[in-house]
């Protein structure tokens, strides 16, 4: 095995493979995170299709467990519609509008916040159903909104986002853990407003690609480097003009005598 030529020992080349190593370390892990990455997504979509496959549950039990996000609910009760609200701005098939939340008042006096369905921008805020009724849809966790719009007398109109915390305030004795989706796949299909959510995309996500591409860059990094430096070599090992002009010179001198 040969040794490495000293012109590449010298301190400026030495600070050059550093760097390509560098380099190449960190274009390894940037893969290698998101080979971890797409494990991840699958793990989650795993999850998410195992909710999604149970059977609804009374809304209480399933409040009470560990992982309420997508889980299959029913919950009956009566709305409250003097406490509705908008949740905006939210598009459907690039069509601007907002969905419609509403109190669903349960039998033991709490407040479950249900998200209604989607509306078009210029549509006024459906009255809900009247009486108790009993409402199939996922549970899902609270956000934190960065938008809130009030009315002339303080009372919370419009929410970014559904934030419990902050409509609690608003809504009496407010379930705050979780909010409510409304599954009802045959009137989603059939366009009935307020228009029910539609079914959770489940995706790999891009992970795998970009890992190739990272893993590519260093191929070409660790494959064209040392060719770089075989050509700097042998650059190097080729005599410059002044050089060729003075050993020609030479030559001459030595054929005259």
């Amino acid at each position: 095995m040969g040794t490495m030529p000293k012109q590449l020992l010298r301190p400026g080349w030495v600070l050059t493979h550093l760097v390509v190593i560098a380099i190449a370390v960190s274009f390894v892990s940037l893969g290698m995170w998101q080979v971890r990455r797409h494990y991840e997504q699958a793990e989650e979509n795993t999850r998410v299709e195992a909710q999604l496959a149970s059977e609804p549950a009374p809304v209480g039990d399933a409040l009470a467990s560990p992982d309420i996000d997508l889980l299959p609910v029913s919950a009956t009760g009566t709305f409250d519609g003097d406490e509705q609200l908008q949740l905006a701005p939210r598009s459907r098939n690039e069509r601007p509008g907002f969905e419609v939340l509403t109190p669903l008042r349960l039998d033991d006096g709490r407040a479950l916040l249900v998200n209604r369905g989607w509306m078009p921008l210029d549509s006024e805020l459906p009255a809900p159903p009247t009486g108790e009724v009993t409402v199939i849809g996922r549970l899902r966790t609270p956000f934190d909104t960065r938008q809130v719009l009030t009315d002339d007398t303080g009372t919370i109109t419009l929410v970014s986002s559904v934030d419990t915390a902050v409509l609690s305030g608003q809504v009496d004795d407010l379930i705050t853990e979780g909010w409510l989706e409304t599954v009802d796949e045959e009137a989603r299909e059939q366009g009935v407003l307020p228009r029910p959510a539609e079914p959770p995309v489940l995706e790999a996500g891009p992970h795998l690609n970009y890992a190739a591409q990272w893993f590519a860059f260093t191929i070409i990094g660790l494959v064209g480097y040392p060719l770089l430096l075989r050509r700097r070599l042998s650059d190097d090992r080729q005599p410059s003009p002044e050089q060729q002009v003075e050993s020609s010179r030479t030559d001459r001198e030595l054929q005259n005598k």
